[in-house]
């Protein structure tokens, strides 16, 4: 009953009226209509989506290379709102376990599971380019090397210039850290566009909204306007003896979007 009451007021407190149900998963498949499913990067290990009594499951096991002590190995594996640009996306998700094996030579590397937008255009598009485009996401992450307490992750909404065709170079603009949520809690996500105020929102449950406030243009679209959930890691290289591993295994529970 508590937890309940708790959810009427967190949808109360951000005008449950205007969010829309997206995608429950009562399918037990997921349904293509809704989502495309996607790769990006190189996949050295396994990967695995399914819906399965009420959840949508992400799973990815990756390893680093084996060749090199330098730099580590990522990519991510992406549901994507299929045909629809809202300026809102909120989840429910439960992080159900991630795993680390690194090399002492090389301890770096980061498991993660995320919604994002690119929301907009910052003024000067490039065809057929992410450049310029600016990411927003908020995303539920583990380091390699973190000293949190074991089962834990940091909740975080952070927004992101990008600076070439993918996105995979860029600047930061700002990171804001949410809080700690542990292995095995459901939680709420909610990231939202507030051009009207030029900022980006972000929400975890219902503990205060946080925001990050932009100076540039926004009126033009983004060359790709992506609404997904990821899952994505970076995965240490290395040459010990154990081969360096991430892995991560998350649960949708529910998805809304803010039209």
């Amino acid at each position: 009953m508590a937890l309940a009451l708790a959810w009427s007021l967190f949808f109360t407190s951000v005008h449950a009226a205007d969010w829309v149900l997206y995608d429950d998963f009562q399918n037990n498949t997921v349904d293509i209509s809704k989502w495309v499913v996607g790769f990006n990067g190189p996949l050295n290990g396994e990967t695995a989506v399914y819906e399965h009594f009420g959840k949508l499951h992400l799973l990815l096991r990756a390893y680093g290379n084996l060749a090199t002590d330098q730099g580590t190995t990522g990519a991510q594996l992406r549901t994507d709102i299929r045909g629809q640009s809202p300026r809102g996306i909120m989840a429910d998700i439960e992080i159900m376990r991630y795993d680390f094996a690194v090399c002492p030579e090389n301890a770096n590397g980061r498991v993660r599971t995320r919604i994002g937008a690119m929301f907009f255009n910052k003024g000067h598009q490039v065809p057929n380019s992410h450049e310029n485009d600016i990411w927003a996401v908020i995303q539920l992450v583990r380091e390699a090397g973190s000293t949190d307490p074991e089962e834990m992750l940091t909740a975080e909404l952070y927004t992101f210039l990008c600076g070439d065709t993918n996105c995979n170079q860029g600047t930061t603009i700002e990171t804001l850290k949410l809080g700690l949520v542990a292995v095995g809690q459901k939680v709420r996500l909610r990231l939202e566009w507030d051009p009207e105020n030029n900022r980006i929102i972000g929400q975890l449950n219902d503990n205060p909204e946080q925001a990050i406030a932009y100076e540039v243009e926004d009126t033009l679209p983004p060359s790709y306007p992506t609404r997904t959930i990821q899952l994505s890691y970076s995965v240490p290289n290395g040459q010990c003896q154990e081969r360096p591993l991430a892995f991560m295994h998350s649960t949708i529970h529910n998805v809304w979007v803010l039209p």
